[in-house]
């Protein structure tokens, strides 16, 4: 019984600690899509949650090296932000999707994909794509080794309708793992899906699937981040777990809360007891005097222990044993 409070308050704190995000970054993706030879700056802001003043690092890194961060350290005062500024630069680049990370290094580490994708100007762009993910996360390894996406297709006045597709995935550091080509007639717009296959051998993590539609010499892209989970990580259970943990918080705490109330009433009860032992004690025979006194010895006792054992609160405790040596006393007149 005495350990159950502190139980209850490591359990809360394990919890709340687990799920608490000491800063928080104000976009899960940096992305931005740019003709050849384009730039941009692109503001990230991170975000201090707690009272104490925060010192967080970004590290950065991509195959391509196509961008960069600055500042690379901050010192984030109490409930305060800090924007860092993501440069990214198209030039002597080929159209296509390129894709880095952010690696915000503090409390805990953040990491946030930084994708951009080069393609040619909107008034010479003759065919566009967007592709898009139906569930959030991918167990691995999945039972099909593969996952749909939803692709569509706009002819946006090409003369010919055909036009070549390249699918594409990339790792956060840009190094491509998959890649399929598909040549299709579009001569409005065209919907389907797209079966992409993956590695049992993928490593879980943050991924980007991106597509690249080419006709008439322009080209369009279009990309989304994928992340691959462990069977454990993406199972609907995962979500079930912690309510079921915190279910479990609350009946303790409800348990120890009535538990404790009850037995307080019921010293305050027995102490009421003895108070009225007091009024009635010229009732008790004299034979009967030493009798009662080793009862209430015996009780005092056991109450001493309850109360080491933090069984009964401090006030309960003083109550009953002035009230047990106030009848003490007076047995003790009788004899």
């Amino acid at each position: 019984m005495k350990w159950l409070p502190l139980f209850v308050i490591i359990l809360f704190a394990s919890l709340a600690g687990a799920q608490f995000n000491y800063y928080s970054v104000n976009t899960p993706v940096v992305e931005s899509v740019l003709p050849s030879g384009g730039f941009i700056t692109v503001q990230v802001d991170v975000n201090n949650n707690v009272e104490d003043e925060l010192v967080v690092q970004a590290s950065y890194s991509s195959k391509e090296g196509f961008f960069d961060v600055n500042p690379l350290e901050a010192r984030i005062k109490g409930l305060e932000g800090h924007t860092f500024d993501v440069s990214m630069d198209s030039s002597g680049l080929d159209k296509g999707v390129y894709v880095g990370k952010i690696d915000f290094l503090g409390v805990q580490p953040v990491t946030v994909p930084v994708i951009m994708e080069v393609q040619s100007p909107r008034d010479s762009l003759w065919f566009d794509i967007s592709i898009e993910q139906s569930i959030g996360q991918i167990s691995l390894p999945p039972r099909q080794n593969s996952f749909d996406v939803s692709v569509d297709v706009f002819n946006l006045g090409a003369v010919s309708g055909y036009t070549t597709i390249g699918y594409y995935i990339k790792d956060l550091q840009g190094n491509e793992i998959y890649s399929d080509t598909q040549n299709i007639f579009v001569e409005n717009t065209l919907s389907f899906r797209k079966s992409i296959p993956l590695s049992e051998e993928l490593d879980y993590g943050d991924y980007v699937l991106y597509a690249v539609i080419e006709g008439e010499g322009s080209s369009g892209t279009d990309s989304i981040v994928v992340n691959v989970a462990s069977p454990v990580l993406a199972s609907p259970l995962t979500s079930g777990f912690n309510y079921f943990i915190f279910m479990i918080l609350i009946f303790l705490a409800i348990s120890f809360l009535v538990i404790n109330y009850l037995w307080d009433r019921r010293v305050r009860t027995v102490a009421r007891d003895w108070n009225q032992k007091v009024v009635n004690l010229k009732r008790i025979k004299f034979s009967d005097t030493a009798k009662e006194m080793h009862k209430l010895e015996y009780k005092k006792r056991l109450l001493e222990k309850a109360y080491k054992k933090r069984y009964v609160k401090k006030s309960s405790y003083d109550e009953s044993v002035k009230r047990i040596n106030e009848l003490i006393r007076k047995l003790k007149k009788r004899l």
